[in-house]
């Protein structure tokens, strides 16, 4: 949990790195007053208008809240302040959704072993295991299943109302209760679930990291690209423009 962490944490310090390096950059060439020789505007790095201190401040400002924006919406989407269709959404994405799955799987079999080791009984060991998830999705199931649970349903005949529980756990589910070994077999889901997702997240760390990479790459070559146009081909193409009409020199 903690590489993780400190793995996020090296990557939102790179992006924030690189966001500020051209914030400078912008603020560098604003108060050094360089202009295009050509035109002799004040030189635009990104092409939009910025220029100076109140070009970089407003470059960090933009990029500051797009970055909360996005960290409000993901909030929002864990959280289930929009409800459960977002969290059903970013599960069904290929290996977010794997891993987002696992671990509140991991959670559920946890908390349902220790409620079962603990004697409650099963309508509360199934709202417990379910709010334990953390997931919008599953919680929002809560009712449809204790319900079941009222009507002598068994646990994985519960789980399998809700609809939105891999068949695979269900299947598993069913075995430990014919076995009747229902404790020791959520322990087992656990270990595995957990495993899964810490496989899953690492996937995740990777993929996340070479997105910032390459966000923070095509930002660096559009300065470059901006700053060779601008000081380079504008000037050039300005000197060519002129000989073609010596009466403009």
């Amino acid at each position: 949990k903690y590489e993780k962490a400190r793995l996020l944490g090296s990557r939102a310090l790179q992006l924030a790195m690189g966001i500020f390096v051209i914030g400078l950059l912008i603020l560098i060439l604003g108060a050094l007053d360089a202009r295009s020789i050509g035109t002799g505007e004040p030189i635009d790095v990104l092409g939009i208008g910025l220029s100076g201190v109140s070009g970089a401040i407003a470059f960090w400002m933009i990029c500051a809240l797009l970055i909360g924006g996005v960290v409000l919406c993901i909030l929002a989407i864990v959280r289930g302040w929009l409800g459960p269709t977002p969290m059903a959404l970013a599960m069904r994405i290929p290996m977010l959704g794997t891993a987002l799955a696992n671990l509140a799987l991991a959670r559920l079999t946890w908390s349902l072993a220790m409620a079962l080791d603990a004697g409650i009984d099963a309508r509360r060991s199934v709202e417990l295991a379910v709010r334990a998830t953390q997931n919008p999705l599953f919680m929002s199931r809560e009712q449809l299943m204790t319900g079941a649970i009222i009507r002598n349903r068994s646990f994985h005949e519960a789980f399998a109302e809700a609809g939105c529980f891999p068949t695979e756990f269900l299947q598993m589910m069913e075995t430990a209760e014919i076995s009747g070994t229902n404790s020791e077999s959520m322990h087992a889901l656990c270990k595995e679930y957990e495993e899964r997702a810490r496989s899953g997240l690492r996937w995740l760390t990777w993929l996340t990291g070479i997105g910032i990479w390459m966000l923070i790459g095509a930002i660096m070559i559009l300065v470059i690209f901006r700053l060779f146009m601008v000081l380079y081909l504008g000037p050039i193409n300005d000197a060519l423009e002129m000989s073609k009409h010596p009466g403009r020199i």
